[in-house]
């Protein structure tokens, strides 16, 4: 009796939920919602078109449907020839000393931000203040685009390995301090409170509760992190003048494609290799279930693999050169130009209002541009995410094709695509547009195809047994279903080609705040100009995180 009362109060309880919905309350709830999609959809085609004014692309779409066309020009071009092995030496030279500054830089930004990510997560009784200031470092280390961190950096070491190391050191940390972080909030604080309330000390907890609890997932966010290095490795080269990007600069620049064409060749064999390499560790550590025995097979490997990379990340701290300065005289430069930098503009700033609202037209057209990329990227990566859905499409070859025409664009760096389609397209915002929209169509297919092919099975099936067509699949249980990964994902990437358009503002002449940012960092060595546009880039990017942050919650 007494479980049938529970189980009747249950019931009650749910029906209440029901009833209590927009569903049952509002009769005309589906034409409401109806109006607010066409509502959405008018709104995305008027940004679009403001956007296209607002970048001067009005041909873009006959560019992206010339795509194939420009594949065999660049293709001729970029073929390496006998001519180009000549420049192996060198080429092997520079790709061991990239490969050695990502993975240094990588190694120690994780340590780096695991424990940033420890002090500042949401335990009980943890010191607020300390929390707050972790957490504003590594947001500005994260919004501040990677250009102005290259320029500060120059300024304060010059032009060698160590300047590209600091950079991407930065980035990384500020991303995988809130990348930590979240994964500690959500995994480990009831395992932490409840060995602090048998007695645990606060290091114990952390070691025996924390720790383990995001073994798996640091060690994968680390080898993602570490595959997005190394192309990145490409552009911090470029901007700093040192290692694989810088050589491929030259050769690009004097029209030797060919041996430009080598290089690419070496990053895209490297990366794919990588990333099939740490595919198969993820799916090890993550997803293969181990017999129980006495020795910890996945622990041990995470702890070899990362004892192998620290001994791998020291050695490449030994072979890099500097400017000859000592660490004192290194800091002493780095500090006062910070200051510089952050600090000492307000008078320049009060003084020079039409310079402050040129930058905001820049910074219009540049998000204008990111716009135009995401929008573009998302028309053409749901119909190549939908084909590589195995529900829906059986032929395997199709997925296969898919697949690897995706890898193989992922593989090669965001700049190099934009400055090969350069060539074709001549410099401007076409060719950005063009560049950046390949690589986030391949970056969007893999993210909507795992979102389409993570749908339970047993739904589809029901549907099948019912007589339900593919189309209907895929409007009724697939979209729906999937739709609030979708808006995620997508808007994930507007950041991501935010920044990218703002680093590519002078290497593909796509202008808007990049542009600027070039101007004053690399022409009029002006420090102070470089701080306030680095404001101006932090205050877009913590908008865009907040409001992608108020999108995910009412999903």
């Amino acid at each position: 009796m007494k479980f049938y009362f529970e189980i009747n109060q249950k019931n009650k309880k749910t029906l209440k939920k029901k009833i209590s919905s927009p569903i049952f309350q509002n009769e005309n709830y589906f034409l409401i919602k109806s109006v607010k999609t066409f509502g959405i959809l008018i709104l995305i085609l008027f940004l679009y078109v403001l956007s296209v004014r607002i970048a001067n692309v009005n041909d873009i779409f006959i560019s992206i449907l010339n795509i194939p066309k420009a594949f065999i020009i660049l293709f001729k071009y970029f073929a390496p020839t006998s001519n180009s092995f000549k420049y192996i030496p060198e080429i092997t030279s520079n790709y061991f000393k990239t490969m050695l500054m990502a993975i240094s830089s990588t190694t120690f930004a994780s340590l780096f931000a695991l424990v940033f990510a420890i002090f500042s997560a949401n335990f009980p009784k943890r010191n607020q203040f300390l929390s707050i200031v972790v957490t504003t470092f590594a947001s500005v280390f994260r919004n501040i685009p990677l250009p102005a961190w290259v320029i500060l950096f120059l300024f304060s070491f010059g032009q060698n390995d160590v300047t590209g190391f600091y950079v991407l050191f930065i980035v990384t940390l500020g991303s995988l301090t809130r990348i930590f972080k979240e994964l500690i909030d959500s995994t480990s604080i009831e395992s932490f409170v409840a060995l602090r309330s048998l007695g645990a000390s606060y290091i114990s907890a952390i070691i025996h509760g924390v720790l383990p609890n995001i073994e798996g997932r640091f060690i994968a966010w680390f080898l993602y992190t570490l595959s997005t290095n190394i192309r990145d490795s490409a552009l911090v080269g470029i901007l700093t003048g040192s290692g694989i990007g810088f050589l491929f600069t030259v050769f690009f620049r004097s029209f030797r494609y060919d041996s430009a064409g080598l290089i690419i060749l070496v990053l895209t064999i490297t990366v794919l290799v990588f990333d099939f390499a740490s595919e198969k560790i993820r799916e090890f550590i993550l997803l293969k279930k181990m017999k129980e025995s006495p020795i910890n097979s996945k622990r041990c490997f995470s702890f070899s693999l990362l004892f192998v990379l620290s001994i791998l990340s020291f050695f490449a701290l030994y072979l890099m050169r500097g400017d000859g300065k000592n660490v004192m005289e290194k800091g002493k430069v780095l500090l006062e130009n910070i200051y510089t930098m952050f600090f000492m503009f307000s008078a320049s700033l009060s003084a020079s209002s039409v310079y402050c609202f040129s930058l905001l037209k820049s910074c219009i057209v540049s998000i204008a541009l990111a716009f135009l990329t995401t929008i573009i990227s998302v028309l053409f990566s749901l119909p190549l995410a939908i084909l590589s859905t195995k529900v829906l499409v059986s032929n395997k070859i199709v997925q296969n094709i898919i697949s690897c025409f995706s890898s193989f664009v992922r593989a090669i760096p965001t700049i190099i695509w934009v400055m090969l389609f350069s060539v074709c397209l001549g410099v401007g915002p076409v060719a950005t547009i063009v560049g950046l929209s390949l690589h986030s169509i391949a970056y969007l297919v893999y993210a909507f195809s795992m979102s389409f092919n993570s749908l339970n099975p047993n739904v589809t099936d029901s549907l099948f047994s019912c007589g339900a067509s593919k189309a209907s699949i895929l409007t009724q249980a697939i979209l729906p279903s999937s739709l609030k990964q979708i808006i995620s994902w997508s808007f994930f990437r507007f950041e991501i080609n935010f920044m990218n358009v703002v680093a590519l503002g002078s290497a593909a002449g796509a202008g808007g705040i990049g542009y600027e940012l070039f101007i004053a960092g690399s022409m009029e060595f002006n420090i102070k100009a470089v701080g306030i546009i680095s404001y101006f880039l932090l205050f877009v990017s913590l908008g865009l995180e907040t409001i992608s942050n108020k999108i995910k919650k009412k999903l």
